[in-house]
């Protein structure tokens, strides 16, 4: 069909997320990288459209306290976008609950549809819905898991006598 008469289904909330903006993150991939990916994406499907993206830097998935996840959240309520595409399912969140309650029972609710691209999740698709639980549960435990590493790290540097981070005000750091 000429793309006059072609008709949009989806208008799609392009939303990327990243911990911690710094050099090590370069090889999982920036926020740029995360929307380059998604537009990509949608340029293979005829019945989406980009209505508007959405970011968070320097938030962490294991809760859902982010400015921009909230803002594309009211958009949905409203119907300004009816679909939310995200890189892979650790993007939108690393708690297995939430991330289960917005997939499972809120995104229904609000007749929006999911994709996570990377993960091959879509919730207009059949057949997807048993993946979905465990890849939850993996980033949920993945967030855990770096934490207490990086706890050990520090104090294990603390034990060394190796400054770890901020020094409290009026104090000075002496090597």
């Amino acid at each position: 069909l000429p793309d006059k008469e072609k008709k949009v289904l989806f208008k799609a909330g392009l939303y990327a997320r990243l911990s911690h903006e710094k050099e090590e993150n370069i090889e999982r991939g920036t926020i740029e990288t995360q929307m380059e990916l998604m537009k990509n994406y949608v340029k293979d499907h005829e019945d989406i459209v980009i209505e508007e993206e959405y970011y968070d830097a320097s938030f962490t998935g294991t809760n859902f306290e982010r400015p921009d996840f909230k803002r594309m959240l009211e958009d949905a309520k409203t119907g300004r976008i009816n679909c939310i595409i995200v890189k892979d399912l650790s993007r939108l969140g690393r708690n297995y609950v939430e991330m289960g309650n917005y997939i499972e029972r809120v995104f229904p609710f609000l007749n929006v549809r999911f994709i996570a691209v990377t993960d091959d999740f879509d919730s207009f698709r059949p057949g997807t819905d048993l993946m979905m639980p465990l890849k939850n549960i993996v980033n949920e435990f993945y967030a855990k898991d770096i934490s207490k590493k990086i706890s050990a790290s520090k104090q294990e540097a603390m034990e060394k006598g190796i400054p770890t981070g901020n020094v409290a005000y009026g104090y000075k750091v002496v090597f």
